[in-house]
């Protein structure tokens, strides 16, 4: 190469070069020191994503199972109002329930109060392990749950429910929900 060459590179270059100096490194965020204020948001982790949005459910053979709508309450909470259509006798009727999803800094797990338009209520616990939340019943007279619910997320517009019920030992899929966002 010739010098007037390279010099006329090292002219293109030097700019781009000052340019990628002089900018700013990428910010990483400060580690928390004790006392420094936590959004207790964060504890949900994928679950308070669903909040502001309502979701669609539809069932394996494509029918629809209910619609869920997801809001934040007082900053600290997850808050669920949820439709669904269930058989009453010989009619089909519409049940309504709600839920608000509370974090226990005891356990460190989900404590969830659900209560229904029929009348029902119900008080479960959820864990998460991998990105996986199992929700279960709580029984008042203490003894193991018959059944449980799998949700896992499935990307940013869609996650899904995994009912199971209990055999012996071992849990059994009995239905599987898929829940897509809403469009508005």
């Amino acid at each position: 190469m010739t010098p007037g060459r390279n010099l006329r590179r090292l002219a293109v270059l030097l700019p781009l070069l000052a340019s990628t100096a002089l900018a700013q490194a990428p910010q990483r965020p400060q580690p928390l020191k004790r006392g420094d204020p936590v959004d207790p948001l964060t504890r949900y982790t994928w679950l308070r994503e669903l909040a502001g949005s309502c979701w669609a459910g539809t069932t394996a053979d494509g029918k629809p199972a209910d619609t869920q709508c997801y809001s934040i309450q007082f900053g600290q909470f997850v808050r669920l109002v949820s439709k669904v259509q269930a058989p009453r006798g010989t009619k089909v009727v519409e049940i309504e329930e709600e839920s608000v999803l509370a974090w226990d800094p005891r356990t460190g797990n989900l404590e969830v109060f659900r209560w229904s338009s029929d009348g029902t209520f119900r008080r479960s616990e959820a864990t998460l392990y991998r990105g996986v939340y199992r929700f279960q019943d709580r029984n008042a007279d203490g003894s193991p749950p018959v059944r449980r619910t799998i949700w896992r997320r499935q990307g940013p517009d869609a996650y899904d429910v995994t009912l199971e019920r209990r055999d012996g030992e071992r849990w059994v899929d009995v239905k599987v929900v898929e829940y897509a966002r809403v469009k508005p």
